[in-house]
C-alpha cells in the first residue's frame, strides 16, 4: 500500500507542477509579476492536506522542560 500511495503523490506532483506552472506563465504574461509565492502555498497546502488525511502529520512541537 505504502508504494502506490508514494506513485500516486508523485503523479499528483507532477500533475500540480504542470498546472501550477502554466498558471505562473499566464500570470507572468498579463501582469510581469510571477506568482512564486502564492503557488508556493497553495502547493504546500495541498499536501499537508494529503499528509494529515494519511495520518503522517506530526503533532505540534514540543518545548523541553
Amino acid at each position: 500500500m505504502g508504494h502506490t500511495e508514494n506513485n500516486l503523490k508523485a503523479i499528483l506532483a507532477l500533475l500540480l507542477g504542470f498546472i501550477f506552472s502554466f498558471i505562473g506563465v499566464q500570470s507572468s504574461g498579463h501582469t510581469d509579476v510571477n506568482p512564486v509565492s502564492t503557488v508556493a502555498k497553495v502547493s504546500q497546502l495541498i499536501f499537508g492536506g494529503i499528509a494529515k488525511a494519511s495520518g503522517l502529520a506530526e503533532g505540534p512541537a514540543r518545548t523541553p522542560t
